[in-house]
C-alpha cells in the first residue's frame, strides 16, 4: 500500500509505501459499494480511503513528506447518474482463477492538500479522481497494460479506459468510452510502444477505428522489485493524450492535452 506525490509542473514524482505480507486481504472490504474504512498498516505515516454513502474519502498525514509535511483530505463523489465498468475475467488454464474489477474512470473532487507551507485546493468542477478496485484469484505470473483519463471537453466530461493483457478475454474487453456520463463501447486496443519506454510518446489505437490517441510523457516512471518469489517490472506514465474518440453515434470527440495515465506491468507474486 502506497502514496504518491505526482508534481507536474516541475515534472517529479514521490510518495512512500508499505509491504504487508500473508494478510489473505482482511484489510480490505469484500465488496466495492459497501460502507468501508481502509487503513494504512503503517506506523511510517497515517493514510487511509472510506467510503460513505456516494462518497470516497481520502486522507493522509505524513510530517516527515520531503522533510515539510504532506496532509490532505480529499472527497471523491460517485454519481448514481453516471455509468461505470464492471468486468469479470477467468483464466482458460485455472477455472479456479479469476479477476472482478471495478471502475469509475471519472469522480469529481474536493478538498485540500497541504505540502509544506504551500496549499492546493480541489474543486469538482475541474478536478478528477478514478476508482479501481479489485478482487481475485490470479495466476503467480501476470502481465497487464492498462490506460486512462478524464476531463472536460466542450464543457462535457469525458472519460476513457483502455486495457488488457491477463485473462481470457475472448469475449470481452474493459475498453470504453464515457461520454457525458453514458458508457460507449468500443473493441480491441492495441499499446504501441517502444521498448516499453514511458520517457517517449504512447499510441493506442483500436480495431473498431474509433480511438486513436497519443500519450506523451510528463513523468516517466519504471521500477523493479525482487524479493525472489516476488518480482515486479513495471512501465508507468502520467502525461497528457491528444486524438480522436467515436462515439456510438459515429460522432468523433477530438481530445487535446487531456491528463492520464498508462501502464504495462509485470508481476509475479
Amino acid at each position: 500500500m502506497n502514496y504518491v506525490w505526482l508534481d507536474f509542473k516541475n515534472k517529479n514524482r514521490d510518495g512512500k509505501g508499505v509491504f504487508k505480507f500473508f494478510t489473505k486481504s482482511k484489510l480490505l472490504p469484500l465488496g466495492s459499494l459497501e460502507e468501508s474504512f481502509i487503513e494504512f498498516p503503517t506506523k511510517k505515516f497515517k493514510a487511509s480511503i472510506s467510503r460513505q454513502g456516494n462518497k470516497r474519502i481520502l486522507s493522509i498525514n505524513d510530517p516527515t513528506f520531503q522533510d515539510k509535511g504532506i496532509k490532505s483530505s480529499i472527497t471523491l463523489e460517485d454519481n448514481p447518474n453516471w455509468d461505470n465498468t464492471v468486468v469479470v475475467t477467468g483464466y482458460k488454464e485455472d477455472p479456479r482463477l479469476f479477476y472482478y474489477n471495478h471502475k469509475i474512470n471519472m469522480m469529481p473532487a474536493e478538498g485540500i492538500l497541504q505540502l509544506g507551507e504551500k496549499i492546493y485546493e480541489f474543486n469538482s468542477n475541474s478536478s478528477f479522481g478514478l476508482m479501481d478496485w479489485g478482487r481475485g484469484i490470479w495466476p503467480y505470473k501476470t502481465h497487464w497494460l492498462w490506460g486512462s483519463a478524464c476531463g472536460i471537453v466542450d464543457n462535457v466530461p469525458v472519460a476513457f479506459n483502455i486495457g488488457y493483457g491477463f485473462g481470457d478475454l475472448s469475449t470481452h474487453t474493459e475498453n470504453i468510452i464515457f461520454y457525458d456520463g453514458k458508457a460507449h463501447k468500443i473493441d480491441e486496443i492495441t499499446f504501441h510502444h517502444e521498448n516499453r519506454d514511458p520517457s517517449k510518446p504512447w499510441k493506442f489505437t483500436s480495431n473498431d477505428n474509433r480511438f486513436d490517441m497519443i500519450l506523451t510523457s510528463l513523468i516517466p516512471h519504471t521500477e523493479k522489485i525482487n524479493f525472489g518469489i516476488i518480482k515486479l517490472n513495471s512501465s508507468l506514465m502520467h502525461g497528457l493524450y491528444t486524438g480522436d474518440l467515436v462515439l456510438d453515434n459515429g460522432e468523433t470527440i477530438h481530445i487535446k492535452n487531456m491528463l492520464g495515465h498508462a501502464e504495462d506491468i509485470f508481476w509475479r507474486w
